[in-house]
């Protein structure tokens, strides 16, 4: 069984520890740069969720 993990470091050094980390345990590990990231997850990782006064949702 496949099991996907994301793990997001705010910075160089912190994906180089995560990615040395999973190599000393012999997980395999994909880094893909974060302009990957899909424009709705960066609006909510910046924004939050919003619901607007004329959606009738408070």
């Amino acid at each position: 069984m496949t099991t996907t993990l994301v793990l997001e470091p705010t910075n160089d050094s912190d994906l180089h520890l995560l990615l040395s980390l999973a190599q000393r345990l012999g997980a395999p590990a994909t880094a893909s740069p974060a302009a990957k990231l899909s424009l709705e997850r960066r609006f909510l990782a910046l924004f939050g969720s919003w619901q607007s006064d004329e959606s009738g949702m408070s």
